[in-house]
């Protein structure tokens, strides 16, 4: 069932293949339908999974270890601002709104915000 509107809250992350998700989030949305993500951003000064800071800058190899050995479930750092925005367009989505989302005020004193979301209309047909 084609739908106007679909949301994804702090998914994207969690997913091995997010571009293959949005692929789909596309095919289900009716002509001119709505997708409203919200990321975490991963890259902030404290990851907010597992509240280490840093751990979005560290090697992959360390990020996973630290994972396992906090048993945390899979977080895939590749979903970034820049990547959600490259999968959004890739999927044939054209982004309306970005939003920044902070958490508590003084958090507005650091250049990158905790969380985004972004709102992006479908707008053509892929072949």
């Amino acid at each position: 069932m084609a739908r106007w509107m679909q949301s994804s809250l702090s998914l994207l992350e969690h997913l091995r293949n997010p571009a293959k998700f949005m692929q789909e989030l596309y095919r289900v949305l009716r002509q001119s339908g709505v997708a409203i993500i919200q990321i975490p951003n991963l890259q902030y000064l404290f990851e907010p999974h597992t509240k280490l800071p840093l751990l979005g800058f560290m090697p992959k190899r360390v990020q996973s270890r630290i994972l396992r050995m906090m048993n945390y479930a899979y977080i895939n750092f590749d979903v970034t601002v820049k990547n959600t925005l490259l999968m959004l367009q890739k999927s044939g989505f054209e982004l309306e709104k970005t939003m920044k989302v902070y958490h508590l005020g003084i958090m507005k004193l650091l250049p990158l915000a905790p969380a985004y979301i972004f709102i992006a209309r479908k707008v053509r047909v892929l072949s």
